[in-house]
């Protein structure tokens, strides 16, 4: 034999994706993928003919129907035909080895490359950079500011849908109030002229505040202090995590949005400038896989790029799923109480339940609530292997928070799973979004595809079935919103339905007796389960001019990020206008609209400050006042074009807190008599000269306005109502009772109601300058 290494002959270029599959040298313990499915080959086939040379390319295939296997063999494909270094992206290092095994199972050869970049094994780095492999690592492999993997002439994005927040956090400092406090404190005391007084107040008060409770700063309140900005941001990152991210956010904090919340501060650009970082943007191919693509251009928001093209759903796959699923909603049993007892049933008696929740904080709650009966499993623990939940010899729960993707839980691995909470609002740019803002058509998209991702981790193929328990006021409306609904795929809307229908009045002892059918799989389920075939084969996925609308406008969202990024603000202003105009006719799409008049006013007052043109002054100021138009919710709006010297008009108007008004028509309803009937008791209530009934009313009708109310029926020296109003502006009441007609209101009652706003104030219910308006009367 030899000493030295010889190739022995090159590998034979395979004539597509679908015929490498047959050549594959596949290991007989690496199960029973022996053929490609029809729609496999098909979509392969199709990628071959029509996109083997476009820049981006994009595929859709539902959860289990073997999206990876057909990643892998464009990944192979292109190495073994082009001898290209191709590199693929999982969300986790979990999935990332998941995909690896597959690979070795199939006989395509891959580079593991994980954990930190110092301790990649040589050899296979080696084999990933001479294309002997492909590279699976993490979007984090990929997305940092010195990658080792620097040079791809491929890359493969698998769960594409969920790389927003992957991709997004190279451009993201995320300051927390608790672990980074003196930058926080030094970012709110330099932009303190900039922040409300509500927003002070929250953030110097250690009581509880809501999700609501965040806040865009618009850079022409703090233009004149951006340099000042990054020394403070450069004093205090050394050392820390947040390094990273400045370095790339440097230099361009005028193309970057400021979020506050009382606990932390996040600056990052709206969509992720990729196209500046080479590693990425240098490939000569991109490929995004994802089970939900969605219509709204959500896959291009979140990966910065403005033409992604698309291969369509395989025949077939456009209503048929994969497995079944039973979704039942707890927030509708008979008895509120009984929803945890019946969790708990589940979670003790059952081998292995999974539980997607929307924070640490509901993680928390969940491991204090079953570490002492079960065994708690968190992301931590399956960190690289789903193994140790797999293998758990006791009943095993495993808690993630905001992971609705890249888990793969087949067969008997897990029948049981519960979706705590709306799917929503993971970051402050969501949270403004979402609950400031009202956005709600804008990330419905993407709400839409972690709901579908989530309901489908725990079935992987046609024989699978499943059991998805949700929980959470929130998550049931988005699911009885038919808007919501109808864009998603025809079989999780005729199973969501079905649950909707099948979860209201139940007893808790009759909700166990239908879990039991279902997991029994008996003749009542068949039953059931030919009930859910003919709502599917009746249903038509819709496509809403909302989405529509979303598709248009993000090709312009994006070139508007690119220019403020290069410093062009005339460019980024009239792509902005763009974004304006493709957004606009809808009632829904008005807050979103609202933001890119802003992006526009902003881009306008870059420009005007560099050429100082009146032009451009006066388009600042048009683009706030349509913003306006646009929303109530910004009350910041109304000042901001004072900003270059013309007089705001803030004060004039009272906008209301629309959440406040939808929470209460939620409690109504708008059809049948309840609503008639909670009128009625309002103005019952209005009309009477008792107190405690008087108050009641005074409540509903300020909730009616949209305002935040509270009283103090037993607190001495309190209003008897507080009326707090979306803007600076509030409306105390004092009410006296049992007062004869003929007598006047005493000096004694007018004193004691001048004192209520200096009592509010001592509270911390009302800031130092809000404009309290007091309102003293007889009933």
């Amino acid at each position: 034999m030899s000493v030295f290494r010889t190739k022995g002959g090159s590998q034979e270029r395979p004539e597509s994706p679908a015929l490498l599959f047959r050549d594959l040298r596949k290991r007989k313990s690496g199960g029973n993928v022996r053929f490609l499915w029809s729609h496999q080959e098909q979509l392969l086939d199709l990628y071959h003919l029509d996109h083997l040379n476009a820049n981006n390319v994009a595929l859709e295939l539902p959860t289990g129907s073997g999206k990876t296997l057909v990643g892998l063999l464009i990944a192979e494909f292109r190495r073994r035909s082009y001898q290209e270094r191709v590199v693929y992206l999982c969300p986790t290092r979990q999935l990332c080895s998941q995909v690896h095994k597959q690979s070795k199972d199939y006989g395509i050869a891959s580079s593991l490359l994980v954990g930190p970049q110092v301790n990649y094994d040589l050899e296979d780095f080696v084999a990933y950079q001479r294309a002997e492999a492909i590279a699976i690592t993490t979007y984090n492999g990929l997305f940092n500011t010195n990658p080792r993997i620097d040079d791809p002439q491929v890359v493969i994005c698998d769960d594409a849908h969920a790389a927003d927040q992957h991709i997004a956090s190279l451009w993201s400092m995320r300051i927390s109030k608790r672990e980074n406090k003196q930058l926080f404190n030094g970012i709110v005391s330099l932009l303190a002229p900039a922040i409300s007084d509500d927003m002070r107040r929250l953030i110097n008060s250690d009581k509880p505040w809501d999700r609501s409770s965040v806040d865009l700063i618009p850079i022409p309140k703090y233009h004149n202090r951006l340099k000042d900005l990054a020394d403070v941001i450069e004093t205090h990152v050394d050392g820390t995590n947040l390094k990273y991210s400045w370095e790339m956010l440097q230099g361009h904090l005028d193309a970057c949005n400021v979020y506050l919340a009382p606990d932390s501060i996040l600056i990052r650009p709206l969509i992720a400038p990729t196209n500046t970082h080479r590693p990425f943007s240098a490939a000569k191919q991109r490929v995004f896989m994802s089970a939900t693509l969605g219509k709204g251009g959500e896959i291009e928001r979140s990966t910065g790029i403005k033409k992604i093209a698309r291969l369509p759903i395989p025949k077939g796959w456009d209503t048929r799923g994969i497995g079944r699923r039973l979704i039942l909603f707890l927030d509708l049993l008979q008895d509120e109480d009984a929803a945890w007892p019946i969790i708990d049933h589940l979670v003790s008696n059952g081998p292995r339940t999974l539980a997607l929740v929307k924070d640490n904080r509901t993680v928390e709650y969940l491991k204090d609530r079953y570490e002492e009966r079960v065994s708690v499993l968190t992301a931590s623990d399956i960190e690289t292997s789903i193994g140790v939940f797999l293998k758990a010899e006791q009943s095993a729960i495993l808690v993630l928070a905001n992971r609705y993707d890249g888990l793969d839980l087949p067969g008997d691995a897990c029948r049981s799973m519960f979706l705590f909470g709306l799917p929503a609002a993971v970051d402050l740019q969501e949270r403004f979004f979402l609950e400031r803002l009202g956005a709600r058509a804008q990330l419905r998209d993407r709400i839409r595809t972690r709901i579908t991702q989530g309901f489908g981790r725990c079935t992987r193929d046609e024989n699978d079935y499943a059991l998805i328990l949700t929980f959470g006021s929130d998550l049931l409306k988005w699911c009885c919103t038919a808007s919501n609904v109808e864009g998603m795929h025809p079989e999780l809307q005729a199973e969501i339905t079905f649950g909707l229908e099948n979860s209201p009045g139940r007893s808790p002892e009759a909700f166990k007796q239908l879990l039991a059918a279902f997991m029994d799989q008996n003749s009542d389920w068949e039953d059931a389960n030919q009930d859910i075939l003919l709502r599917r084969n009746s249903i038509e996925q819709c496509e809403d001019d909302v989405v529509t609308a979303l598709a248009k406008s993000a090709q312009y969202e994006i070139e508007a990020v690119y220019a403020a990024w290069q410093k062009d603000y005339e460019r980024a202003y009239i792509y902005a206008v763009k974004a304006t105009e493709a957004l606009a006719g809808g009632q829904y799409l008005k807050p979103y609209r609202a933001y890119w008049h802003l992006a526009a006013s902003v881009a306008a007052f870059e420009h005007s400050v560099a050429r100082r043109q009146e032009t451009w002054e006066q388009r600042f100021r048009d683009h706030i006042r349509s913003a306006k138009a646009c929303t109530y919710s910004l009350l910041w709006l109304s000042s901001l074009a004072g900003v270059l010297g013309e007089e705001g008009t803030a004060g004039s108007e009272l906008p209301v807190l629309t959440e406040e008004v939808e929470s209460l028509l939620e409690d109504w309803h708008l059809t049948g008599t309840r609503f008639e009937r909670s009128l009625s008791a309002v103005r019952d209530c209005i009309m009477s000269d008792r107190a405690k009934k008087f108050d009641r009313g005074l409540r509903q009708v300020g909730r009616m306005l949209g305002c935040e109310t509270k009283a103090w029926p037993d607190t001495e020296g309190a209003p008897d109502g507080l009326w707090k109003f979306a803007s600076n502006v509030s409306i105390v009441f004092e009410c006296k009772s049992n007062s004869k007609p003929e007598h006047p209101v005493s000096l004694s009652n007018i004193r004691q109601a001048s004192t209520h706003a200096e009592w509010l104030r001592s509270q911390g219910e009302i800031g130092e300058t809000t404009n309290v308006i007091t309102v003293l009367g007889k009933l």
